[in-house]
């Protein structure tokens, strides 16, 4: 489920990740409305490990962590909700 305030930032396939300004969310399609699978604040170890855990393909979690390694570009590998993302996967810089 998304809500105005979720913002989604990459989509591969069925699967996405977005953003509540808080935390990254992962999410599935289902039909015609986006279902929650987890919510992750910490790092993007984490979010790789829930998307495992939700059996995403490989395929799309390598595309969704790409897109989200900018908000998890702190040195620690921690959550920045206040980045920014300046290029999506396949787009050159």
């Amino acid at each position: 489920m998304t809500t105005n305030r979720t913002k989604i930032l990459a989509v591969a396939g069925k699967w996405a990740i977005a953003t509540d300004a808080i935390q990254c969310i992962l999410l599935v399609r289902q039909g015609k409305q986006w279902r929650t699978l987890a919510f992750v604040r910490s790092t993007i170890d984490i979010l790789a490990r829930c998307m495992r855990e939700k059996d995403c393909p490989p395929e799309a979690s390598a595309s969704l962590l790409e897109a989200a390694s900018i908000r998890f570009s702190d040195p620690r590998g921690w959550w920045c909700p206040g980045r920014q993302i300046s290029r999506f996967p396949g787009q050159k810089s």
